[in-house]
């Protein structure tokens, strides 16, 4: 059984605090369990991705690796899912596959030197956020919708079917 590490709130907090971070988004961070942690941290991905907050170490360290995955975070780590919903997270230097066959909208944040293969299918609808170093292969078909988003000049997109890719910056 995992043992939470109670003070890693504060140690999330502090750091937060550091990079400032908003009020909303470091209240009572050092009172919450580790769900309620990789919730928030969920909702306010975008900082978490501006700032490198907190580092991979950091989280593969502090945080339970079967909780994260559960909450399709993967952080130096190998995987396959299939229409994860809402938001996955790929960092350091996983590896891993995506397929989208239903009604599934995602937001995928793919960073580091990740490499993913993401399929998309049918009339699911995906939204693909690109970071770093990552490598990433997209494939759409049928009446998929698929958004990329294009942070670094340094990450490689190769794509297959219908698919917008917009450069964001880097």
């Amino acid at each position: 059984m995992f043992n939470f590490k109670r003070n890693i709130g504060k140690q999330l907090k502090s750091q937060a605090e550091s990079l400032g971070a908003c009020n909303e988004g470091i209240e009572n961070i050092d009172k919450l369990n580790e769900q309620e942690l990789i919730n928030r941290w969920l909702h306010f991905v975008n900082f978490a991705i501006k700032h490198d907050y907190p580092s991979n170490a950091f989280i593969k360290e502090n945080f339970d690796k079967k909780l994260l995955e559960h909450n399709n975070i993967y952080v130096d780590a190998e995987f396959e899912r299939r229409n994860a919903r809402q938001i996955v997270v790929v960092q350091g230097s996983s590896k891993g596959s995506l397929l989208y066959d239903c009604w599934t909208t995602s937001d995928v944040y793919v960073r580091h030197d990740s490499e993913v293969v993401i399929d998309c299918t049918r009339y699911s609808k995906v939204f693909v956020h690109i970071y770093d170093n990552a490598k990433v292969k997209i494939r759409q078909s049928d009446a998929a919708t698929v958004y990329v988003y294009r942070y670094s000049k340094n990450c490689e997109i190769t794509t297959q079917g219908d698919v917008l890719v917009r450069n964001c910056g880097g």
